[in-house]
């Protein structure tokens, strides 16, 4: 494990190294954007080499992942020795901060609360397992397939780790391969919520917005519940939309360069270049982010345009835009075409398993994902289904990561809304030019074109525009009217940290035994469960996974194709130690032991309800023994496959009473339920009937309790007094492998003891 660790440190530092030495050797003009680049080349640097050395190589192994980082970050800095960089003029990004000291100290209260905020995250992915549903059905599953293959191929397990594009993921699988372990995945988050903040304070600056103003944007952004919720998951929402945002950023750098002095040649190179990198990541790791690619396109037509003199506008000025196209649609195709190319080849069509436009799929977004997570109260959709969300936030409820209800907070629609509508109006009444439109129009179209637009994960691109617009209107404020300035900062910033706290407490972290009764747990419940040995089987879903805990590490489980499991991740576990291999459903037990043979699976899961005589058959076959007993697998039990000729194949079950004991409130009735073997059966559901003398037995019966054996295959009733005689009988309510049974009467007479 210190060996993973250790490597881990060292790819991810020669990954910074690389990041460092591009990012001086592009000269870029300003602190935002020599941050912003920063972060975009580390991605493209690991998503690259995961792509060349892990797919085209198939090598996606630590020792081959760190000789091509430690390959990558020689050339860049041999390139720097041989080339040295110029000396850039130091950034006055810090001047003039005491200006409006109410900037200043709006800044620091939300940056305070924030990085509290995400420290808690932080706590959470550190010391509990994860617990997102889509992470653990295919976003963590993808990367588990990656590692146990060593190779970046396709996913046999759930189509959606499969068609999907996969950047973020690739992000999960670099801190799982060098390790072994998937449970620091969501740590590769902080890293990407910083740059989407850092994105949004660059907008508000490309719009000249203060700095100050800026950097409060930036924080709200951050500050939303539906970005921070979920930051210790692995969903992508808030991390490809960092990615996206990026992207507009730096697309839109090139006309402030050229008015700086910086040749229009190089500034298409260098802006161009890098918005191409940003859009192919955030277009490869979430489909909605296409819609970059004609927002981009129009920008940089309109910006060369604007750039190029009115006596120059003829066919001729052309060449810059051919330039400035195939810089940007290189990197694109580099970074973004990979997962929808490797879909169009295995399935045709390229957003399998969706029909979009001319491609034939299963059905659209609304039919395979809307329509079974649309919550009731925004099944109408349309505008009372955004009014219904946005306006939930302004009452206490629970924060869940995927943020069904608001999730945006409540200075969205009090504070930010009419900000950024009031930056609108300012920039249409100036009548200045500038990148407003292209923000603008990415974020409505991002809104409209989302299949649920009242669901806040959907349209972080959106709310992060209405931030840096915001901001703008801020910036207007404080040099007109500093009373409404300073009114708006406080809103912003009180809205904004009360909506935070009551994202956290409660946190959505649900203990199977008490969440259906008490709901999700308080801060402090979940900071005590954080150091609680065995918490991780206190939490769902892992707990029902608890029987994989007691096999082999290393061992080989098979998984029949349909019906599908409900999730992967945890049969892979979190350490990946259990290998999974998926099977076609077997139709006889043969077919099953020939297919156990052929993938070396020493142990299958089988759900008895799906797979009856193939689970049953496999309980009689003595080359099969049943591992779980009293807690399955969502319904599905363990089969272990070898030899074992000693073990009871009889499943006829038979349950008898073996105890009576006279005590002061009744009579104490002990029943045993044991297999054909006569062996206990542990955790077998035993119910008891009875019904007085005059009654007849078992026609009007009245059931009196209801328990479970314990490891003794022993469960005892206590029957209090009753005037006359009443007559008892127990019924073991059978399995999936045995029939029911039931005992011969008991009779219990007031005052004396139980008769036969």
């Amino acid at each position: 494990m210190l060996g993973g660790v250790l490597t881990l440190v060292l790819s991810s530092a020669l990954v910074c190294v690389t990041a460092v030495v591009v990012v001086r050797r592009l000269r870029l003009r300003g602190l935002l954007e020599r941050l912003v680049a920063f972060g975009v080349t580390g991605v493209a640097t690991v998503v690259a080499v995961s792509l060349v050395v892990g797919g085209l190589l198939r090598m996606y192994r630590p020792l081959p992942l760190l000789c091509a980082c430690a390959l990558i970050a020689a050339v860049a800095v041999a390139a720097e020795l041989r080339w040295p960089t110029p000396r850039r003029t130091t950034s006055r990004w810090a001047s003039g901060w005491r200006a409006r000291p109410w900037f200043t100290a709006a800044a620091g209260v939300l940056a305070l609360a924030v990085c509290g905020q995400y420290l808690w995250r932080l706590l959470l992915a550190v010391r509990l397992p994860a617990m997102d549903w889509d992470g653990l059905q295919y976003h963590l599953v993808a990367a588990d397939t990656w590692i146990q293959a060593g190779y970046v191929g396709h996913s046999p397990y759930t189509v959606w780790a499969d068609v999907y594009p996969l950047n973020i993921e690739l992000l999960f699988g670099w801190t799982g391969v060098f390790g072994h372990t998937m449970r620091y995945a969501p740590l590769v988050q902080f890293p990407l919520y910083l740059l989407g903040g850092i994105a949004v304070a660059g907008l508000a600056r490309r719009m000249d917005a203060g700095r100050r103003a800026a950097v409060v944007a930036g924080l709200v952004y951050l500050a939303m519940p539906a970005v921070f919720a979920q930051a210790s998951t692995s969903y992508i929402d808030a991390a490809s939309a960092a990615l996206a945002l990026s992207a507009l950023y730096l697309l839109t750098g090139l006309v402030p360069a050229r008015r700086a002095g910086v040749p229009l040649r190089r500034g298409i190179l260098v802006y161009i270049g890098l918005g191409g990198v940003a859009t192919g990541l955030a277009v490869g790791a979430k489909t909605p982010y296409l819609v970059l690619l004609p927002v981009g396109v129009a920008a940089l037509l309109v910006s060369l345009w604007r750039l190029t003199p009115p006596a120059e506008r003829r066919w001729t000025a052309w060449c810059p835009a051919v330039l400035a196209l195939v810089t940007a649609a290189v990197p694109v195709a580099a970074f973004g075409s990979f997962w929808y190319q490797r879909t169009w080849i295995a399935y045709g069509n390229p957003f399998h398993p969706f029909t979009l436009g001319p491609f034939a799929g299963e059905g659209t977004v609304q039919d395979l994902i809307m329509v079974h997570n649309t919550p009731p109260e925004m099944a109408g959709g349309g505008l009372s289904a955004i009014a219904a969300s946005w306006s939930s936030d302004f009452e206490r409820h629970v924060v869940q990561y995927d943020s069904r209800f608001g999730g945006l907070g409540m200075a969205w629609l009090t504070i930010i809304v009419p900000l950024a509508l009031a930056a609108i109006w300012l920039y249409i009444r100036s009548g200045r030019r500038g990148p407003l439109p292209v923000y603008l129009a990415a974020g409505v179209l991002t809104f409209v074109m989302s299949p649920a637009p009242w669901w806040a994960r959907y349209t972080l691109l959106t709310a992060a525009v209405g931030c840096a617009l915001a901001a703008v209107a801020l910036t207007r404020l404080a040099v007109e009217r500093r009373a409404a300035a300073v009114i708006c900062l406080a809103a912003l910033t009180g809205l904004s940290g009360l909506s935070m706290w009551w994202g956290t407490n409660p946190t959505f972290i649900c203990p199977v035994d008490t969440c259906d009764t008490e709901g999700p747990l308080t801060a402090r419940a979940t900071f005590d469960l954080m150091w609680r040995p065995g918490r991780a089987d206190r939490i769902w879903p892992w707990k029902h996974y608890t029987a994989l805990d007691q096999i082999p590490n290393g061992s080989t489980i098979a998984v029949p194709a349909e019906p599908e499991q409900r999730f992967f991740h945890p049969i892979f576990g979190a350490d990946l130690q259990r290998r999974v291999v998926v099977i076609d459903p077997p139709s006889t037990v043969d077919a099953l032991a020939e297919a156990m043979r052929a993938t070396g699976a020493r142990y299958v899961l089988l759900d008895p309800r799906m797979a009856h005589d193939v689970a049953v058959a496999a309980g009689r076959d003595p080359r099969f023994a049943v591992r779980t007993t009293d807690t399955r697998i969502y319904g599905a039990d363990l089969f272990e496959f070898g030899s074992f000729p000693d073990q009871c194949r009889h499943l006829a079950a038979d349950i008898r009473l073996t105890g009576t004991v006279r005590v002061e409130t009744g009579t104490k009735l002990t029943f045993t339920v044991t297999d054909g073997c006569q062996q206990p059966m542990p955790g077998a559901r035993v119910e008891l009937y009875g019904s007085d003398h005059d009654r007849h037995l078992p026609y009007d019966d009245v059931r009196t309790a209801r328990r479970t054996t314990g490891e003794d295959g022993r469960v005892t009733f206590t029957v209090g007094e009753k005037p006359g005689r009443w007559d008892y009988f127990a019924r073991y309510t059978g399995g999936n492998y045995d029939q029911p049974a039931v005992t011969p009467r008991v009779m219990v007479t007031s005052g004396t003891s139980a008769n036969r």
